[in-house]
């Protein structure tokens, strides 16, 4: 057997393994947070229910791609398992029906982007000005993907296409997690919402990191962007998942120790608009910030308190 046939069916093997694998992790992080969700926030039924329909969403299509992923190797080691040659050469052409793994992975980056473009809406006060940069590129990562689809359907090249949907896909999660920390910091301080930061920054590192991990093998070429691509498609739905499921589980007091602190507790209490992390903030900061910058964690908790 030649090194790179060998080399070929090796790595798209271990890959149907890795992603059953990143699957896995999906169903439970998903499991955990459809549950804590349904039992914590039992007065908050709208919320409850747009946050299950997008999190079953990202599940099901992330399920969907790994079984026509799963159907493609089959078709290659068992269909064309006469020998090495012609694994490795079945694995080298994508049928049409491969091409479905496009379209559910251009819409769980649509859903993960749209999570964190109305995160962000809601705690700068349902102002839409600051929301227009996310909403420009995440168009613009849609339309990419479009087209890079498009080409596929034609068998032309696509690597400028990717390439650009995978850097555009950079910008929304970055510009809106940072805004959200920015808007924190100036309501409460580092220290009233040390957890949510931490939460969304270790979310949002995970996919960036996934994003650019699978850019650059892509760049380069070779048996790892199979590895790196596998991955990112996992964390496509994992991260917008696992900030649900650490902020419930944060409230649910699944730890005793979970680190939220009182302020946090407080800002994660329910109300008939929805989590007080949305309220609370936008309240404090339209209506108290912007005529007394100097009040710090202290102002914000005094307004708490009396509200």
């Amino acid at each position: 057997m030649e090194s790179l046939t060998k080399k070929i069916i090796q790595t798209y093997f271990n890959t149907v393994i890795f992603a059953a694998l990143m699957q896995g992790i999906h169903l439970v992080v998903f499991l955990v947070a459809l549950s804590r969700l349904w039992t914590c926030f039992k007065d908050l039924r709208q919320f409850r229910l747009w946050m299950t329909i997008v999190m079953t969403l990202l599940f099901v299509l992330t399920t969907a791609d790994l079984a026509v992923y799963w159907a493609y190797v089959r078709h290659a080691f068992i269909v064309h398992g006469d020998s090495p040659e012609s694994i490795a050469g079945a694995l080298n052409e994508y049928p049409t029906w491969f091409l479905a793994t496009n379209v559910f992975e251009a819409v769980n980056v649509f859903l993960a982007d749209c999570v964190s473009i109305w995160r962000t809406f809601v705690v700068f006060g349902r102002k839409w000005k600051v929301i227009m940069i996310p909403i420009v590129f995440t168009v613009l990562t849609t339309g990419m993907s479009i087209a890079e689809l498009c080409e596929a359907i034609s068998r032309t090249s696509t690597t400028g296409f990717l390439t650009a949907f995978w850097s555009l896909m950079l910008v929304t999660p970055i510009f809106c997690t940072t805004s959200i920390i920015y808007r924190l910091i100036r309501a409460g301080g580092t220290r009233s919402y040390a957890t949510i930061i931490k939460i969304l920054v270790e979310s949002a590192a995970l996919y960036c990191f996934a994003t650019l991990f699978a850019l650059i093998s892509f760049l380069i070429l070779g048996p790892p962007f199979e590895y790196a691509f596998t991955f990112w498609k996992a964390c496509t739905g994992i991260a917008p998942t696992l900030i649900v499921a650490r902020m419930v589980a944060g409230k649910s007091g699944i730890r005793k120790n979970s680190g939220f602190t009182e302020t946090e507790e407080h800002l994660f209490s329910s109300t008939n608009t929805g989590i007080r992390v949305h309220a609370e903030t936008r309240t404090y900061i339209d209506r108290n910030f912007s005529r007394d910058s100097g009040k710090g964690v202290a102002g914000h908790a005094s307004n708490s308190n009396s509200m």
